[in-house]
């Protein structure tokens, strides 16, 4: 199965890279065909037993995946970031996506936070001016739960969506800045200058130069939910009818 029934394909208008969680040696093959491959450090690969699909697992110690930097990569202007996993273990600022460094005030991330009251999602990003502006989603995660993560910003608000829901907290906040650029490598589970590293396991990741609308995130995530949905057979739910009546 490769995706659910009559579920358009992801959305590919503005497609920088593409990752599922299969693992070619120590690389993440790009499937936007932009080339734009992952190198893998201490990540192993996994496959869940209710669906089949395949991940990536990152330890949360010395284990990422890194997209080196080149004009494609390095987004100034509108930008999504889709991350399809679990946070198996919450840590404070862990990096889940990252092409930022706090030490030169630049880049962006896509974040979570390890307090028990705050285990939600962070999108953070310095301006061209150096000013990091961060929101979280509104909405509290579960460790080892497999989540649909896309953040979407235009240039001029951002959003943060779980499972194909606007969770954006403080209302989509209205940044209304250009984002600064750097040099540094995209990285899954590690960030190269701030963050810490996270114990993740990684299904799918899609890096856009533009913003998503909330149609298209919802396109991307029904045809993503075969990786942690399991499939219930319509015998099944017909058994189930009959057992009830």
């Amino acid at each position: 199965m490769l995706a659910f029934p009559g579920a358009a394909a992801p959305v590919t208008n503005g497609l920088v890279a593409s990752y599922n969680g299969n693992i070619t040696g120590n690389v993440l093959l790009d499937e936007s065909g932009n080339y734009n491959d992952g190198y893998l450090k201490n990540a192993v690969q996994g496959t869940l037993l209710s669906t089949g699909a395949d991940y990536v697992s990152f330890s949360g110690s010395n284990s990422q995946a890194n997209i080196l930097n080149n004009a494609s990569t390095n987004i100034t202007s509108e930008i999504s970031v889709e991350f399809i996993g679990s946070i198996n273990e919450f840590s404070s600022y862990g990096a889940i996506v990252s092409k930022y460094s706090d030490e030169n005030g630049t880049g962006w991330y896509l974040s979570c936070r390890s307090d028990p009251s705050l285990q939600k999602i962070v999108f953070g990003m310095f301006d061209t001016n150096g000013v990091l502006h961060h929101c979280r989603s509104d909405i509290y995660l579960e460790a080892g739960q497999v989540y649909d993560i896309v953040v979407t910003y235009d240039g001029n608000i951002v959003h943060v969506y779980v499972n194909g829901v606007d969770s954006s907290a403080d209302e989509s906040p209205v940044w209304a800045v250009p984002m600064s650029g750097n040099n540094y490598n995209t990285s899954i589970a590690y960030a190269e200058n701030g963050l810490n590293y996270l114990n993740c396991s990684m299904l799918a990741f899609r890096l856009y130069d533009r913003a998503l609308t909330l149609s298209e995130v919802q396109q991307n995530h029904q045809n993503d939910k075969w990786k942690y949905v399991p499939d219930i057979s319509s015998e099944i739910i017909d058994l189930k009818k009959k057992s009830i009546w």
